[in-house]
């Protein structure tokens, strides 16, 4: 299923699957290596194993276009909680932390959350979707497409459960991977709220390697939703769209 963003953006969301096009695929992957292969590689053959196995990517295209995606970790959090606690902040706070920690301890940093989680089998029922990046072309930077992507993954977990793609139907908590910097303020003013948990050197090697959780779903905090929408959301299935050669690319841990 796609999602058409407000029309006049031009902005298409969908859950990227095993099936996506190659083609796709190897644009998705571009706009990580031209910036960011120094760290570490991500061919389009690394992103169809995770898609094989499970793992979740959001991908957004532009008249058509590949333009930027989504990277996340679906796990299970081992907690005891009231998954249907009335809004209440102060709650949501005590228990997105617990899971915080329970995503430290486990998993350690970046490579151990991919090694652990997108790269092995995905859980049958995950009850957590942990954001890890969000890459975006220079040339489709300022123009809303990040939080166009993120809002199409609210609009997704806004459904009842059973109305839900399927990876998503038992989901309790959305975390972001987020750097310790202006990023923060980027998150909360698309919906999220500040844990207050800092991850210290999840991300070594990088310039900012400590990770500040933001939330955008626990029991006691709803998905929040944008105030007003430009034009009316449309659902299609038309099929994927024929690629065409991308500008380079930006932060695979992002500034969108």
């Amino acid at each position: 299923m796609v999602i058409i963003m407000p029309e006049e953006s031009g902005l298409e969301c969908r859950i990227l699957q095993p099936e996506t096009p190659f083609s796709d695929l190897a644009e998705f992957s571009t706009a990580h290596q031209q910036d960011w292969s120094s760290f570490f590689e991500f061919t389009p053959e690394q992103m169809k194993r995770r898609l094989d196995s499970g793992g979740l990517f959001v991908g957004g295209y532009f008249n058509g276009i590949p333009i930027g995606f989504l990277e996340a970790a679906l796990l299970t959090i081992d907690l005891d909680y009231d998954r249907d606690h009335k809004e209440d902040l102060t709650y949501a706070k005590q228990i997105a932390k617990l899971v915080c920690e329970q995503i430290r301890n486990h998993f350690g940093d970046y490579w151990g959350i991919v090694d652990k989680s997108t790269g092995a089998k995905a859980p049958i029922d995950p009850n957590a979707m942990l954001m890890l990046s969000i890459n975006v072309t220079r040339n489709y930077r300022n123009l809303g497409f990040g939080s166009g992507i993120i809002n199409y993954v609210k609009l997704q977990l806004n459904k009842p459960r059973h109305e839900r793609f399927e990876q998503l139907r038992q989901i309790d908590f959305v975390h972001t991977f987020t750097p310790d910097g202006h990023i923060v303020r980027f998150h909360q003013e698309n919906g999220a709220f500040d844990s207050e948990f800092i991850h210290e050197n999840a991300r070594h090697g990088y310039d900012r390697p400590n990770v500040r959780y933001q939330i955008y779903l626990a029991p006691g905090f709803p998905i929040k939703l944008p105030k007003a929408e430009p034009a009316p959301l449309r659902e299609t299935k038309t099929v994927h769209p024929t690629p065409l050669p991308l500008a380079n690319a930006v932060s695979p841990f992002p500034e969108v």
